[in-house]
């Protein structure tokens, strides 16, 4: 007769871990039976408890607890909201929950994240038509970008890609990889590049594809901002000028290496600047309101046609 009454707890989790440790080997718990005076079924049953228990505390400790979810809350709604970089949530959370959280851990929740919207997007296609922004964002290698197809309506990222060869094959292998997802779409917009207008022609040719605004205003801003430069340029000249025309006028060689001496050369130079960078500024003005969505006029809605011309 096996007795089982004899053995302590603390002999009984000995006991559990080395049979859960030696799973798989031939007659281990016979030898365990005849080691211990225990009965080979008791082992088993003790065993399944054991495996049960386990199986429930690593459930627990995989499950994030609620303040682990408040963290990776803040740290996403930082990053998605407030646009901040890895370093200034670091800072955020320090000055604002008290909590030191490592770079590693704030970049393993901002990949987490991604890994399950791009798997909640690959199964979750909308039911009607879209409008497709296709942009491209420089990063530092030469020639490379990254491709994006954004919902104009909506915002949401349907695809992105790792940096890549700008050009018509890879906007074509994307557009019909977000085909695959299940979208579709009536029109498409961006800023008109080669490689974009490739990839639609290959993939939709018969719909529309237009220009956006952004990029349209956007050329017109960097421009302005040349001009208005230029201006500024030739305003903090405007002293030199007149000093170094004061020195020729009193036998004096100007200095610099090549001097401008002609007050009023220099001053139309300004003046032609000036109404340059006020004209655009005009045009641009008239470009942005016609560009609108609705442009009101004394007469009403101004119709398409006016607006075109």
């Amino acid at each position: 007769m096996i007795h089982t009454h004899s053995s302590t707890p603390s002999q009984r989790v000995q006991w559990v871990s080395e049979l859960l440790a030696q799973e798989g080997r031939y007659g281990v718990v016979s030898q365990m039976s005849r080691s211990h005076n225990v009965s080979r079924q008791t082992l088993y049953t003790w065993k399944g408890k054991g495996q049960a228990a386990l199986k429930a505390a690593l459930a627990r400790q995989q499950e994030p607890s609620e303040s682990d979810q408040q963290l990776e809350r803040a740290i996403l709604t930082l990053l998605v909201e407030g646009h901040a970089s890895y370093r200034g949530i670091q800072r955020c959370l320090w000055s604002l929950l008290g909590q030191q959280i490592s770079l590693g851990k704030i970049a393993a929740v901002v990949q987490s994240a991604g890994k399950l919207a791009q798997n909640w997007m690959g199964r979750h296609a909308p039911e009607t038509l879209r409008a497709l922004a296709l942009d491209e964002l420089y990063g530092s290698e030469h020639g490379q970008a990254y491709l994006n197809v954004v919902d104009v309506h909506s915002g949401v990222v349907w695809a992105s890609t790792s940096p890549v060869a700008v050009d018509g094959e890879s906007w074509t292998l994307l557009l019909w990889q977000v085909q695959e997802q299940g979208i579709r779409w009536q029109t498409t917009v961006s800023d008109r590049g080669r490689a974009i207008e490739e990839a639609v022609s290959t993939v939709t040719p018969k719909l529309p594809h237009q220009r956006d605004v952004w990029h349209v205003l956007h050329l017109c801003q960097q421009v302005q901002a040349r001009l208005d430069r230029q201006v500024e340029g030739l305003q903090q000249r405007t002293p030199v000028v007149v000093r170094q025309a004061a020195r020729l006028a009193a036998g004096k060689r100007p200095r610099g290496k090549c001097p401008k001496t002609d007050v009023a050369a220099h001053a139309a130079e300004l003046a032609q600047a000036q109404y340059a960078c006020e004209g655009l500024g005009y045009l641009s003005g008239e470009l942005r309101r016609l560009l609108g969505v609705v442009v009101l006029t004394p007469q009403g809605i101004m119709p398409s046609a006016v607006r075109q011309g």
